[in-house]
């Protein structure tokens, strides 16, 4: 089932089915499986609402996890479904994608040690060996942000295990969007999200989206 990731959500607005934004609003121009307008000609709908799911999220901050809803799809020309989720999410994972972010520039780019990272950040994680990180490290641009290696010239079966190169990635990466290199969790936020943003995924690729209007 893909996910649409959607700019327009803040994750604060899922935390409750009261807050969650309306199936309108959150409906995406066309299909992501088969490209079926949201709207047939007549104004007949293409693609409908089909319930909601929920999912845990840490690493946003003031929270070491919560428990968002997510609305789901379902398009009547290929009769597959899909979720929408805040753009600062990313699919399969349960952190952030801007505590990730936060956790790699601190752990490439300023060279903090993982024991440190975990005290300056509340992700519930104590030890030096911190698992998440590590595949964080592996993943940044394989799976992660696999969508955007091109664009700055990553090659994953050449750079992704070497330390140097992924640092050179993520500067890159942040490079796309005017991040550059800080670690203000406020900057990250809003990198995560315009990385992220009119996209979706399986969990074998990723691919961009058309945008509403």
């Amino acid at each position: 089932m893909p996910i649409v990731l959607a700019l327009a959500i803040a994750v604060e607005d899922c935390v409750s089915l009261d807050r969650l934004p309306s199936v309108a609003a959150l409906r995406p121009p066309t299909c992501p499986h088969c490209d079926e307008p949201a709207k047939r000609p007549g104004s007949s709908l293409g693609i409908v609402g089909h319930g909601t799911y929920t999912r845990q999220v840490r690493g946003l901050p003031g929270a070491t996890e919560i428990v968002i809803h997510v609305r789901r799809f379902r398009c009547l020309g290929c009769a597959r479904t899909f979720g929408v989720l805040p753009a600062e999410l990313l699919p399969w994972r349960w952190y952030a994608g801007s505590a990730i972010l936060l956790a790699l520039v601190g752990s490439l780019l300023l060279g903090r040690s993982a024991r440190e990272l975990c005290a300056r950040m509340v992700f519930g994680a104590t030890s030096a060996g911190w698992k998440s990180l590590e595949r964080w490290r592996r993943d940044l641009l394989v799976r992660l942000w696999c969508w955007k290696a091109r664009e700055i010239g990553f090659d994953a079966k050449r750079d992704a295990h070497e330390r140097r190169s992924c640092a050179r990635g993520l500067e890159r990466l942040l490079a796309l969007v005017s991040a550059h290199a800080h670690s203000a969790r406020g900057e990250l936020e809003s990198a995560a999200c315009r990385l992220a943003e009119h996209t979706a995924h399986t969990r074998t690729r990723s691919w961009p989206i058309a945008r509403a209007g």
